[in-house]
């Protein structure tokens, strides 16, 4: 049971930060709100995933683990860099590049 709560936790983190991403997609042309959309991403990760650290995603927990494991690392992957690119851009006084593809939600354990 604790290895079935740590993966429905996980999921729905990775799927829910996802759609924080793609929600800061919208905003290209308002940095702020994109911005504001990333970091709720990135936050809902570290918040609802305290167990996962280099070393938790590691531990063979089961096989719908590894992919939870992946989506998570692309997800996070993906924040820092929009949140990079609009930093940049602010540095700049610059409008924001084309933003980046949209990602699916996290695979289903």
């Amino acid at each position: 049971e604790h290895y079935a709560r740590a993966l429905a936790v996980a999921q729905d983190a990775v799927t829910i930060a996802a759609l924080h991403y793609n929600s800061g997609l919208q905003y290209a042309a308002d940095p702020e709100q994109a911005c504001e959309h990333f970091t709720q991403a990135l936050n809902h990760l570290q918040r609802h995933l305290p167990e996962v650290s280099p070393v938790g995603w590691d531990l063979p927990l089961c096989p719908a683990w590894s992919p939870l494991r992946d989506a998570h690392c692309c997800v996070a992957s993906q924040v820092h860099a929009e949140l990079a690119k609009l930093n940049h851009s602010r540095a700049m006084g610059a409008a924001t590049n084309a933003p980046a593809p949209a990602i699916a939600p996290a695979p289903a354990p």
